[in-house]
């Protein structure tokens, strides 16, 4: 394991050119928790239950250069549990999964790759995507704005089914604070997310949409560590059956992002 820091424990992390923050190379452990609350809702029965994920990662960032980091994230620990009486996918098979890649400073996205225990399928693709961005973009694509805007476009094949997911994320860098005991830089984060397209089920294509919004805050200290967060969304999302009935599912969730010492 690589020392928290490099050469950098006096100096605090700014992105080249600005006064914002940027990440710094380092090894560090993290614990994400995420509460999923579902009500399930078809031909006037509803059902509701509630759905834990509980997740631990390995991230290390060394330097690329004055302005880019090379990036591994790994997938350490990795369950699910549920307040119904219902059996729930072995998400242990995945732990050992690896996202790796290119991105600035600043946290955007140049490029990835991951490997995994479990080959193929949406199921893992979707994990990698997810890790991949596990770290909050810090600032635009250019200039030197407190303020910005990205959209993602995504398109999911499986088994038959075509799913077309666009993120709007929309990002403030809300100054300093006080997080854990050190200054810290805090970024807000409101997100809406929107998917249409179709899921195969019983070798029939059913009609798919959803829409969701979310908010979150993160923190990254000033000498560039990444040091936790927490997230909201609420999402609902409708397919049409064989039948011409609707099934309506509502999810509310609520992540936090821990930094382990």
């Amino acid at each position: 394991m690589r020392a928290r820091l490099l050469a950098l424990s006096l100096l605090v992390a700014l992105a080249p050119g600005s006064d914002g923050p940027a990440y710094a190379p380092g090894a560090y452990k993290y614990s994400l928790l995420t509460v999923i609350k579902r009500s399930q809702s078809v031909s006037n029965t509803e059902l509701s239950s509630t759905l834990t994920a509980d997740q631990h990662m390995a991230l290390s960032l060394t330097a690329r250069g004055a302005d880019s980091l090379a990036f591994q994230l790994t997938l350490t620990e990795y369950s699910l549990r549920s307040d119904l009486p219902t059996q729930l996918p072995d998400v242990s098979k995945m732990k050992g999964t690896i996202v790796m890649g290119t991105m600035s400073v600043t946290g955007r996205l140049a490029s990835f790759s991951h490997l995994s225990p479990v080959t193929g399928g949406a199921e893992i693709l979707s994990l990698a995507q997810n890790m991949s961005r596990f770290l909050p973009v810090l600032a635009p694509e250019s200039g030197a704005a407190t303020s910005f805007t990205d959209t993602v476009s995504d398109k999911q094949t499986s088994q038959g089914g075509d799913l077309n997911e666009r993120t709007i994320t929309n990002t403030t860098l809300d100054g300093d604070t006080v997080f854990a005991g050190g200054r810290a830089f805090r970024v807000r984060r409101a997100t809406t997310v929107t998917l249409e397209g179709t899921t195969m089920q019983g070798g029939q294509a059913l009609a798919v949409s959803s829409e969701g919004t979310g908010a979150g805050t993160f923190y990254v200290s000033e000498r560039g560590v990444y040091l936790g967060a927490r997230t909201t969304s609420v999402s609902t999302s409708r397919i049409k059956l064989p039948d011409g009935s609707i099934v309506t599912l509502t999810q509310d969730a609520t992540s936090t992002v821990t930094l382990l010492k």
